[in-house]
């Protein structure tokens, strides 16, 4: 789209936006729209089809600020219908204060952006991945959005993982266990603690074998005293494959590690 159709169309959003309620409603989604916002939304309803949408694509990732700022001008008056639309536009977006608008008006709306956040995970900087972790919390509990928590819980910065974990919350179960036990390992004392702390909290667990090789691995060695007593107490509890006679044959020999 060229600059002077790009002129057009902001044009077009000034000229339709008081009449959609805009900007109150940008503030609040629910503040009525005026009696004259009918013609014009039903006209914005008829721009809801990817192919009409393709367009705004190349502005929006084009890098040019003008260009942005048009097209973001005309999503930010699209109706919640077009929302499966806008969230991969959104994903594709540089980072930008139009984005920023975007996403929060997504957010609003109630889409689910569990999808985009989860690539900021890994195409990202640390800062960026930080983001999107604190993003994906605030999230209802989706399976999109618990799934990319898992997935930061594996990210490469111990930061990331200890975000993602206290993100993930107090109900465990078996899978988000796999990823605590790939933490208890992980050298950053505060994130080895809560993972511990939040294993604990399991009465039944079929990771018992996944512990014990842990536990008969390298690393298990460089745990304190009170870590490895807490990994004993958790094969105990939980059992598996290997497990009881593992605990058999320490206690035979006086030494489980």
């Amino acid at each position: 789209m060229r600059n002077g159709r790009g002129e057009i169309l902001r044009t077009a959003c000034l000229t339709m936006a008081p009449h959609l309620g805009f900007p109150a409603r940008l503030k609040d989604p629910d503040a009525p729209m005026p009696p004259t916002g009918a013609l014009f939304q039903a006209a914005l309803e008829q721009l809801c089809e990817p192919e009409k949408l393709a367009p705004l694509e190349s502005m929006l990732q084009g890098g040019d600020a003008s260009l942005v700022e048009q097209a973001a001008a005309l999503i930010l008056l699209l109706p919640v219908k077009a929302n499966p639309i806008l969230v991969p536009l959104a994903s594709g977006m540089p980072p930008c204060p139009p984005r920023d608008k975007l996403v929060k008006m997504l957010e609003r709306r109630g889409a689910d952006l569990s999808e985009m956040h989860a690539i900021r995970l890994s195409a990202g900087t640390q800062d960026e991945a930080l983001e999107a972790v604190n993003r994906l919390a605030a999230l209802s509990k989706s399976r999109g959005s618990r799934n990319a928590l898992l997935k930061a819980a594996r990210h490469p910065s111990t930061r990331v993982r200890l975000a993602a974990v206290h993100a993930l919350g107090e109900e465990v179960d078996d899978a988000m266990a796999q990823v605590l036990l790939e933490n208890i390992s992980s050298g950053l004392m505060e994130l080895q603690q809560l993972a511990f702390r939040l294993l604990e909290s399991m009465p039944r667990c079929n990771q018992g074998p996944v512990l014990l090789s842990i536990v008969r691995g390298d690393a298990a060695a460089e745990w304190n005293p009170r870590d490895r007593k807490r990994a004993m107490e958790l094969m105990v509890r939980w059992g598996g494959s290997g497990v009881d006679a593992y605990m058999v044959q320490g206690l035979c020999v006086g030494n489980l590690f």
